[in-house]
């Protein structure tokens, strides 16, 4: 028996109840807040996020104002970043550019999640022929690299926040149809046995 049953088994013979279990969500949370790497990552991008959404409120020149007197121009109290070669600011540029960065993000994982869960759902459940074809498929996209095929699509069509969002998340189509696919097929086995 290791340190931790011991000292659980001695809790429990001296208060005579067993000790309380922790929630999944708790586990989370104390390993989290453990993990100094983590903690630190979490409130970089909850800075990037917050000044994203805040954008309007944080720059004090417009993105795409551009003033030829003060091109080039290092840092200073006016412009936090400088200024670029055609004289806008870069500070502004640089969180408004990260809205798109984030709200590109956020609808290619949130769209692609709902995809590969529902066909891995399928797959998991009925299996067979269906199985196999959504399968087939998932591997197929899978096997195109993502990067390639956006510069692809932009050089043909031109450039879309439609196309960057929908090919930039075709990656993860196929993690989330396996992960589909194990708690399709989880719950399908509990359904025939019980």
């Amino acid at each position: 028996m290791n340190a931790a049953g011991t000292v659980r088994t001695l809790a429990t013979a001296t208060s005579g109840a067993p000790p309380s279990p922790r929630s999944p969500w708790a586990l989370v949370r104390t390993r989290f807040t453990r993990h100094r790497l983590a903690l630190a990552s979490a409130i970089v991008l909850s800075v990037l996020a917050l000044s994203a959404v805040c954008a309007p409120m944080l720059a004090r020149h417009d993105p795409n104002a551009t003033d030829l007197l003060n091109r080039n121009t290092g840092p200073s109290l006016d412009h936090f970043l400088g200024t670029d070669s055609f004289g806008r600011d870069v500070w502004a540029r640089l969180i408004f550019a990260a809205r798109i960065s984030l709200s590109v993000g956020i609808v290619a994982v949130g769209l692609y999640t709902f995809i590969g869960i529902l066909l891995g759902a399928l797959a998991g459940y009925y299996g067979g022929l269906i199985d196999g074809t959504i399968m087939r498929f998932t591997d197929t996209v899978m096997s195109f690299p993502s990067l390639i095929l956006i510069i692809l699509a932009v050089s043909i069509i031109g450039i879309s926040l439609g196309i960057v969002t929908g090919l930039g998340g075709q990656l993860s189509l196929g993690q989330f149809a396996l992960a589909g696919i194990g708690a399709a097929a989880s719950f399908h086995i509990v359904d025939n046995t019980g």
